[in-house]
Parts: C-alpha cells; structure tokens; sequence
C-alpha cells in the first residue's frame, strides 16, 4: 500500500457523499416549487390525485 492509498480513499468517500447529496437533496429542495405550480394549473385535479395517490410516496 502506497502513502497516498487512504488519501485517494478518502476522496472517493468524500466524493460519493457529495454526489448522493446532489442527487437526492437537489430533486427534494424542487418539490415546493413544482407543487405549487401543479397547484396553479390543475388546482382541483391536482388535489383529487394527491388525495387519491399520495404526494411524495404512494398510498
């Protein structure tokens, strides 16, 4: 094992982490923001589906 051995593991951790923060914190900070524009567009649809289907995960 070379010295820079745990530094490259450590980046490719660090790496994962911050990537996997991207790729579920990014979509999860738009909910808000699309349900409000849903809401604009097809208000009493949009709120018989959520009621009929569950907003983030299915009932």
């Amino acid at each position: 094992m070379t010295p820079e051995a745990p530094f490259r593991m450590l980046f490719w951790v660090l790496f994962g982490g911050v990537l996997a923060a991207v790729v579920i914190i990014g979509p999860v900070l738009r909910i808000p923001k699309v349900e409000q524009m849903l809401l604009e567009e097809f208000s009493a649809d949009y709120r018989a589906c959520v009621q009929r289907t569950g907003r983030l995960f299915s009932k």
